[in-house]
């Protein structure tokens, strides 16, 4: 999809994307609003292109979104993780929406390119992984919970308002950075020894 054109897949459709998709060009959006599975091929958004999901996204695929273009999740949006084994990953996720990780690894990489007001969800031993470099800025109405496991690698940064939740069962610390300036809690806290730490109003807590 290129040269500026809006194409929109209504509220009923029903889309299987199984091949490689290219969202360029400024003034270039691909409107989400029925039901897309997305099993095989990576996306590519770049140069100013747009993907707005206002459905229902499953990713059953170990599948890619790669460059700098947008792609948000709008606050009617699910992005559904469906796949027992390996991972997917989305680069600069702005989520207003829903993020439910129910099986395998969701990687969140290279931050938010704005606020994210969403509720991210994950289940019992499935993974949301906040990766690579970048900041995510989760605003008040964010969440974050589930049974399962949330991961700060590389050298990520998350950051939770104060009126955001944070309330996973696991949480995993490998490099990266989670900033709570409110309270928020976890059954167990771990680290692998690659850095990272927990950061509050009071200052740094080595992981």
């Amino acid at each position: 999809f290129r040269g500026g054109v809006d194409v929109n897949f209504s509220a009923g459709s029903t889309i299987a994307a199984t091949g490689g998709i290219t969202v360029h060009q400024a003034g270039t959006k691909l409107h989400l609003d029925g039901t897309t599975t997305w099993s095989a091929g990576d996306w590519s958004i770049f140069d100013s292109g747009i993907v707005e999901n206002a459905g229902t996204l499953n990713i059953t695929g170990n599948v890619n979104k790669v460059f700098d273009g947008l792609f948000h999740n709008l606050s009617t949006g699910t992005i559904n993780r469906t796949t027992s084994s390996g991972g997917a990953q989305i680069e600069g996720l702005d989520n207003d929406g829903t993020v439910s990780v129910q099986t395998g690894t969701l990687s969140l990489s290279n931050g938010a390119p704005s606020q994210c007001d969403g509720d991210y969800t994950v289940s019992a031993s499935a993974t949301l992984r906040f990766n690579n470099s970048g900041t995510s800025t989760l605003g008040p109405a964010a969440s974050i919970a589930g049974a399962g496991t949330v991961k700060f690698d590389d050298a990520q940064t998350v950051a939770l308002n104060a009126a955001a939740t944070y309330s996973p069962a696991t949480t995993f610390v490998s490099g990266g950075s989670l900033g709570l300036a409110g309270t928020g809690s976890t059954t167990a806290l771990t680290s692998d020894g690659e850095g990272g730490k927990d950061r509050d109003e009071h200052g740094d807590h080595p992981a």
